[in-house]
């Protein structure tokens, strides 16, 4: 549904992408331009999320960009009172928190990244209680 979504509203603006369903910790990942992981990495081991690093790093040829959640009480607060403001999704309100107790910190994430080999990239702060990772150039 994502995928179609995606192929729909760039179509719509006249962007030509392609978009693939690919296992990123057990496959490599299709070349392209610029690799790109939102909301994920959170959810999966440090091995495993070093693994994703390190896959778009080989796949993008002009960088990549990481938006995750960045752990801290604030987040940490944020989720555990704002999902049950706005819904009654038991599931929602059970993830939220799991997902910012799981968060990475920002030294954890440059910690990943220089496991994964990936010198060179920019971890900034973003509100709210998120980090965004940047990198130019691959792999070579």
């Amino acid at each position: 549904t994502a995928l179609q979504a995606a192929g729909e509203r760039a179509s719509g603006l006249g962007v030509r992408i392609e978009t693939r369903r690919v296992d990123a910790i057990r496959e490599a990942l299709p070349e392209c331009d610029l690799s790109v992981c939102t909301l994920f990495l959170h959810h999966l081991s440090r091995d495993d999320a070093a693994t994703v690093l390190r896959r778009m790093l080989n796949a993008g040829s002009c960088g990549g960009i990481v938006s995750d959640l960045r752990r801290g009480w604030w987040g940490t607060a944020l989720a555990a009172v704002v999902p049950g403001l706005l819904t009654r999704s038991r599931v929602v309100r059970v993830d939220a928190l799991r997902s910012a107790r799981a968060a990475w910190s920002i030294g954890e994430m440059r910690g990943l990244l220089q496991e994964a080999g990936v010198g060179g990239a920019g971890v900034r702060a973003a509100f709210p209680s998120r980090m965004v990772v940047e990198w130019s150039g691959g792999a070579g």
